[in-house]
């Protein structure tokens, strides 16, 4: 407990827990009816065509411009499948892969989709399941136009890039999702979709793991615990995450909004901002984790967030915490982040520090008592506070080219005896601001709530009898 307690008190930040990736999903209903259809020869239609039921085709397929219906599942095994401008519609699930159970066979697909054509359509009233052999390296290049209707969920059960559902960058296919019901995205770690929307009756998106778009075409909301990015282009529109994010990889707005009612890690990539606005409901972490000892712990990142719109927004409700080794250099010169948390930095190099120049603003606007700390000689330009200076811990030397400051002092009703930022609850946090305040008291804090063992003196007791009643 002692090891424990000493361990607290020397914290000097507020670290995120990992969130840990939701399970993999196992869709099911992957066999098929004793009555399926089997096509085992060349099929080219020369007219319209409906089956009835399931079919499983194990060659070529080609509409030839036409429209083919299939009433149940649809097992594409192998061959191409070409649309030439035609419309295919599927009533149940179409699937990517063999007929079997995926947990003791390989089921792998060793078809070809083949999508060349601005009026190819395929609209499937079930799921959307891919799982491909290196077969599927061929489709990327092939699925290049025309609109995927899902109204299921979709499902990339392939683990490598030239397996996976990845069309090619410049594609103009549009995967869209549409009708009610939740819907399950499970998409693999190399899978992205290269035009992205949803219809206006679409239900809920559950996105398991990870998600990537080249292009938003409408606005998007999704759940997810946690969620790994890969590209993430906005492309004007908003995109709205009901859980935490990690960036992966590159994130552009161009005028459109994330918002994420969880935390931020940005761990790599560069965050583009221009004149779009980035609104995190918990905290900003441009950090990596690493594992240590059996432990998760904050390491630097290789993200860079750029900022050079006066249109710009980075809004924080929690901590803003930067801890970055790219190339930081001129990054943050146009645009506003506010924070309602603290802010800090970790960074000690010249091209490793949060320095703003030109018009950039950061404005502390936390009804509660807030830090700001700098590792190295990084600093804000324009640092505006909503109290008087007196109200925060700011560090000893000058941090900020110009500072406005509010006209009244911040004022809080906490009583709470050991609330020492004064934001109505006792946590770690409050453990960590009265260490602070006890080895430096330049530290602010509620001295009113600081004496936690009552004996008309704030020193270390405190700290440590605070800690142990959250223990």
């Amino acid at each position: 407990m002692k090891k424990l307690i000493a361990g607290i008190l020397a914290l000097t930040l507020v670290c995120s827990a990992a969130v840990l990736p939701a399970a993999k999903e196992l869709v099911p209903g992957v066999s098929v009816t004793a009555s399926a259809e089997t096509i085992s020869y060349v099929l080219t239609l020369t007219a319209d065509k409906t089956i009835s039921g399931d079919l499983i085709t194990t060659n070529n397929v080609n509409l030839n411009g036409h429209t083919l219906t299939v009433t149940g599942d649809f097992h594409m095994t192998a061959g191409t499948l070409t649309l030439g401008g035609g419309t295919l519609n599927v009533g149940g699930g179409f699937y990517f892969e063999g007929v079997g159970d995926r947990a003791s066979t390989d089921v792998k697909s060793k078809a070809i989709l083949n999508m060349t054509n601005a009026n190819d359509v395929i609209n499937v009233g079930g799921d959307f399941v891919w799982d491909m052999n290196s077969t599927a390296s061929t489709s990327s290049t092939k699925m290049t136009k025309g609109v995927i209707n899902i109204s299921g969920g979709f499902y990339d059960y392939t683990t490598t890039s030239t397996q996976s559902f990845r069309p090619l960058a410049s594609s103009s296919l549009v995967v869209n999702f549409k009708g009610s019901g939740a819907k399950t995205i499970q998409p693999g770690y190399y899978s992205w979709f290269p035009k992205f929307s949803v219809s206006s009756d679409c239900g809920t998106l559950n996105v398991v793991d990870y998600f990537a778009v080249q292009s938003l075409q409408s606005n998007v909301t999704i759940n997810t615990s946690n969620v790994s990015t890969g590209m993430l282009k906005l492309n004007g529109y908003n995109l709205t995450v009901n859980g935490s994010l990690t960036q992966d990889s590159n994130i552009t707005l161009s005028g459109g909004t994330l918002k994420v009612t969880g935390d931020i890690i940005a761990a790599t990539g560069t965050t583009t901002v221009d004149s779009g606005t980035i609104d995190v409901g918990g905290s900003y972490y441009v950090k990596s984790l690493a594992s240590s000892g059996g432990r998760i712990v904050d390491a630097d990142s290789t993200n860079v967030i750029v900022m050079n719109n006066a249109s710009g927004n980075i809004k924080v409700a929690g901590d803003f915490f930067y801890w970055s080794h790219g190339d930081t250099a001129g990054t943050f010169s146009a645009g506003t982040i506010t924070i309602g948390g603290n802010f800090t930095d970790k960074g000690t190099t010249n091209n490793s520090r949060f320095y703003a120049t030109g018009s950039h603003t950061v404005y502390l606007n936390g009804a509660y008592v807030q830090t700001v700390s700098f590792a190295g000689t990084g600093r804000f330009y324009n640092l505006k506070l909503l109290y008087k200076k007196a109200d925060y811990t700011l560090p000893s030397t000058t941090c900020y080219v110009n500072l406005t400051e509010g006209s009244t002092s911040r004022t809080s009703t906490s009583t709470i005896k050991g609330d020492v930022n004064g934001d109505g609850k006792i946590n770690f946090k409050d453990v960590v601001l009265l260490a602070r305040y006890i080895n430096n008291n330049s530290t602010t804090i509620l001295t009113s709530n600081a004496d936690f063992d009552s004996n008309g003196t704030i020193n270390s007791k405190d700290t440590v009898a605070l800690a142990k009643s959250i223990l």
